[in-house]
């Protein structure tokens, strides 16, 4: 996975799990716990790679039997600002993103602090990639004024980035929706990758990838989870999109 962020070709390309379910999960090993499930799935699906939640109780057990699966682990990091956010409230918090971002900083800063230290036990259990995932957009576009997430979110989005590179493993950013406002941002903070698209049906999607693929940024995804969910025809289609999605992006 980490040289195919690096843009080395592959075919076919690298094929992974990101945010599944426990409950989703127990079709591959029923009644057992996350770590077990998560690699009986790996295993069964011969997957190169599988998202770590750092914030599962049970995330290092998680890594290590992934890595005993025979895949790579994506370690997943919740950022700064939807940790913020929640806390505050939505609504308000993204008011005040608007009419006074300093308010929020010192919020900021202190869920930094801690995502560093989630970073560096993702790389002590073994993570090839790391992920931030803070949702900055939806399916209409951004959450928060753009201009705040460049000032106060990024860069320091871009000292976690820097931790991971340091030990040579690229990172991807997470986000949900529309967050064609936020890609170059994302590059120039040192993402190597996306992985992006909630809530996004596939054209939007499409748009999505052409975007990131302009901005020098792999990727990850391909399934838009609104199209799975429409039944099993709507569920080929959409596999069939994600084969040629290069080739579809450019039409």
């Amino acid at each position: 996975m980490a040289l195919a962020l690096a843009g080395a070709a592959r075919t076919p390309a690298p094929a992974g799990i990101t945010y599944a379910t426990p409950e989703a999960l127990s079709f591959f090993a029923r009644d057992a716990e996350f770590p077990q499930a998560l690699a009986a799935a790996v295993r069964d699906l011969r997957l190169d790679f599988a998202f770590v939640p750092a914030a599962y109780p049970d995330a290092d057990e998680a890594a290590a039997a992934v890595i005993e699966a025979g895949a790579a682990v994506a370690w997943a990091v919740e950022g700064p600002l939807g940790i913020t956010l929640a806390e505050r409230g939505w609504t308000a918090s993204i008011a005040l993103a608007a009419t006074d971002p300093a308010a929020l900083a010192d919020d900021l800063e202190v869920r930094t602090l801690a995502a560093s230290e989630e970073v560096d036990r993702g790389l002590a259990a073994g993570a090839t990639v790391l992920v931030i995932a803070d949702d900055l957009a939806s399916s209409e576009g951004p959450l928060v004024p753009p201009d705040f997430a460049f000032d106060e979110v990024f860069p320091r989005m871009a000292r976690l980035v820097e931790v991971a590179l340091d030990e040579d493993v690229p990172a991807v950013l997470h986000t949900d929706g529309d967050a064609r406002a936020f890609l170059h941002a994302a590059h120039a903070a040192g993402f190597a990758g996306i992985h992006a698209g909630g809530g996004l049906r596939w054209e939007a999607f499409a748009r999505l990838h052409a975007a990131a693929r302009a901005d020098g940024l792999a990727v990850v995804g391909g399934l838009p989870t609104l199209e799975l969910a429409d039944g099993e025809a709507a569920a080929v289609r959409v596999g069939t999109l994600a084969r040629y999605v290069e080739e579809y992006t450019r039409e």
